[in-house]
């Protein structure tokens, strides 16, 4: 039990940590939207094993209808 409180431990400061290193995007929306005003936005979002199930051969990698509906 004392190894799984420590281990939680070290995950809380590994995610604080990140955290602080890589801030979520979502909480500065207002502002990102402000800068973006008038400009053409492009968003990169990654594939392979993110929207489509890992696949030996990417250019295999497709994603499901319910995901390419949500995106």
């Amino acid at each position: 039990m004392d190894k799984l409180k420590n281990n939680r431990k070290k995950h809380e400061k590994r995610s604080f940590k990140n955290l602080v290193e890589h801030p979520s995007a979502l909480d500065s929306f207002d502002r990102m939207m402000k800068a973006a005003k008038g400009k053409r936005m492009v968003v990169f979002l990654d594939y392979d094993g993110t929207l489509s199930p890992i696949v030996d051969d990417p250019n295999r990698a497709f994603m499901s209808d319910e995901i390419r509906a949500a995106v």
